[in-house]
């Protein structure tokens, strides 16, 4: 039986012609379930237009729509990948176009079982383990009404009725990993095994769903808390890392990658280490994700107040924020900091990168700290830092504020995480 969410509305139903879609087809008609068909013509193989033409019989024998994208398409790398971007995006553009309920497809437990074994073999934190009976697709609503059944049983079942389907013969090519472990693991399997894997597979799920359910709450607004992550265990603490990368749209990393993060993450509180566009920081007390940082150097010809980026130049700030500006000075550049970076102070010159050590500035904004520096080529102002000793004054002076963090919020940190 199925659920009666699927009698509601029309469904679309992906039809490639193989056993277990086309198994798929005939149990949701006998079951009363309205949906149309989609079916994809990658023109790869020599029996893919008999195929299409078989699809397009089956669905005008009953009376259902039928949807078909024709190639040859290009694909980049991954055939398998590219083949599965073109089929879903044709599937998607068919649901927003007929307002349908959602997806349906064939897959089915042996399919479940071989996700789970590349999983493994992989080493990856999946969104589950294996493939949910019920998941979404940008938005959309994606059934698979038949994971509790074997491929062979659904082969018997078209077998018994007289259904015609097509075998793909890539099937059998054991360059794909999903075709050797299907071969190599579970070709001899019985139906008992099979099922007691899947028992396997649905407590790891349950394992998963109470760990990720921990892991979510260390995570507040984008940041996760280091007392509160040291406390928990490996498996919470890896699924914070996969819930905060997969905020930003970033997945795919194996285990031993979040392993090694969180190794940083256990014995530093303060690092950045590079994510593809993004950079995993630390501000003494939580880590979070930010863009990659770019090297900047604005020129100001005069003085205008507002906000630039990494800074804001303003009439009101705090003491050490001003800096007393002369003709003299102009233009003014205001950049990220560079080696060798200095400013003359009343008893001597002192390096930029002392100044940012002695006050405790996390790593990951000292790279976009501003510096002002005058027409000479001379550092006279660190906002929130220090100021050269001959453009300190307390009148005529305008105010440099980084914008990231205020001095009253970040200077003067110590480290008292206890790592565990």
């Amino acid at each position: 039986m199925v659920p009666d969410d699927l009698k509601k509305g029309t469904w679309l139903l992906a039809l490639s012609g193989g056993p277990d879609s086309v198994a798929l087809f005939h149990m949701m008609r006998k079951e009363g379930v309205h949906f149309a068909c989609a079916h994809v013509n990658y023109r790869v193989r020599s029996q893919a237009d008999e195929e299409e033409a078989y699809a397009r019989q089956l669905c005008a024998q009953y009376g259902v729509e039928c949807h078909v994208k024709t190639g040859p398409f290009s694909a980049d790398g991954n055939f398998e990948a590219s083949a599965r971007e073109i089929r879903y995006a044709f599937f998607e553009e068919l649901v927003h176009m007929h307002g349908y309920e959602g997806i349906l497809t064939g897959h089915q437990m042996d399919d479940l079982l071989e996700t789970w074994l590349m999983q493994k073999e992989k080493d990856l934190i999946p969104e589950t383990y294996g493939i949910a009976e019920v998941s979404t697709y940008h938005g959309i609503p994606l059934v698979r009404p038949l994971l509790a059944y074997t491929k062979q049983q659904l082969q018997d079942y078209c077998d018994a009725n007289g259904y015609a389907y097509w075998i793909d013969a890539s099937n059998a090519d054991e360059r794909y990993t999903r075709n050797r472990l299907r071969h190599s693991v579970l070709a001899d399997r019985t139906i008992e095994q099979k099922k007691d894997m899947l028992e396997e597979v649905h407590k790891a799920n349950e394992a998963l769903q109470q760990h990720r359910f921990a892991a979510r709450h260390l995570i507040h607004n984008d940041r996760c808390d280091f007392a509160a992550y040291c406390l928990e265990s490996e498996d919470v603490r890896l699924l914070a890392l996969f819930e905060l990368y997969r905020e930003k749209g970033l997945y795919g990393f194996s285990q031993r990658y979040y392993r090694e993060i969180d190794k940083i993450i256990m014995w530093q509180d303060d690092f950045v280490q590079d994510v593809r566009g993004y950079r995993l920081v630390s501000d003494h007390t939580a880590f979070f994700l930010i863009p990659q940082a770019q090297p900047y150097a604005d020129t100001h010809e005069t003085v205008h107040f507002g906000t630039y980026g990494s800074y804001t130049i303003a009439e009101k700030g705090r003491t050490t924020e001003a800096v007393h500006i002369t003709e003299d000075d102009l233009p003014l550049t205001i950049r990220s900091p560079r080696a060798g970076d200095a400013i003359r102070m009343r008893f001597g010159t002192k390096k930029v990168s002392r100044f940012f050590i002695d006050r405790h500035i996390p790593l990951y904004l000292r790279s976009s700290w501003p510096i002002v520096v005058n027409a000479k080529g001379e550092v006279i102002l660190v906002p929130g830092l220090g100021c050269s000793y001959n453009h300190y004054a307390t009148k005529d002076v305008i105010y440099v504020i980084q914008s990231n963090n205020t001095e009253e919020e970040i200077c003067g940190k110590t480290t008292t995480l206890k790592k565990y």
